[in-house]
C-alpha cells in the first residue's frame, strides 16, 4: 500500500512540474507576442552595390538620397511593416521598392512599392520569430524581380535582406542585394 502511494505521489509530482514548464512556455510565448505584434515603419534602405536610378549621374547606396518618385508612388518614410498576431495565422507584411515595369513596356526608373505577406513562427527559445515558406508569395516577389534572402526580428527591430534588380539610369537591370531596417513605431496597426 505504502509503494502505491509513493508512486501515485511521484506521478502527480512529475505531472504537476511538466505543467507548469508548459506554462513558463505559453507565457514566455505571449511576452514575445507582445513585443513582436505591432506596426514598423522603414528607417534605412540601402543596397550592396552603388546604383544610380533617379538620372542625376551618381550611383549611392542609400535609396533614401537615390529614389525617384512618380505619380502616387509612396514616399520610403511611409513603408511600413506590420507583424500581425490572429488565433488561426502569424503574418509578417512589409512594402519593397521596386523599380516600375510592365510588360510589354519599357521598364522605368520609377520606383514604386509592392507588399509581400508572408507567414512567420515563433521562435520562443530564441526569442524571435522565423518567416516561413510561402510559394505564392515567393512567385509574387519574383514578378518584381525581388527574392527574398533573410529576415531577423530583433527587440522593436525588423530586418530584411533581398536580392533584387532596379533599373537603373543607364538602361540596364542591376542586381543588387538590398537591406531593408524597420523599427517599430507602435504597437496597434
Amino acid at each position: 500500500m505504502l509503494k502505491k502511494t509513493l508512486l501515485f505521489l511521484m506521478a502527480v509530482l512529475v505531472l504537476s512540474c511538466s505543467k507548469d514548464d508548459s506554462n513558463t512556455v505559453d507565457l514566455k510565448k505571449q511576452e514575445l507576442i507582445e513585443k513582436v505584434h505591432g506596426l514598423y515603419r522603414l528607417r534605412a534602405a540601402t543596397s550592396s552595390v552603388p546604383i544610380d536610378i533617379n538620372l542625376d549621374g551618381v550611383p549611392q547606396t542609400n535609396l533614401f538620397e537615390e529614389v525617384r518618385y512618380c505619380n502616387n508612388t509612396l514616399n520610403l518614410v511611409s513603408y511600413s511593416c506590420r507583424i500581425t498576431h490572429k488565433a488561426t495565422y502569424d503574418k509578417v507584411y512589409f512594402e519593397v521598392p521596386t523599380s516600375e515595369f510592365i510588360e510589354h513596356y519599357l521598364p522605368t526608373t520609377c520606383i514604386r512599392d509592392k507588399g509581400l505577406a508572408y507567414p512567420f513562427e515563433f521562435d520562443v527559445p530564441n526569442n524571435t520569430i522565423k518567416l516561413g515558406q510561402s510559394d505564392h508569395w515567393d512567385e509574387f516577389a519574383a514578378d518584381f524581380k525581388t527574392e527574398i534572402l533573410t529576415m531577423t526580428w530583433e527587440e522593436d527591430w525588423v530586418y530584411f535582406t533581398l536580392k533584387k534588380e532596379f533599373y537603373t539610369s543607364s538602361g540596364e537591370w542591376q542586381e543588387v542585394e538590398l537591406y531593408l531596417e524597420y523599427e517599430k513605431t507602435s504597437d496597434v496597426l
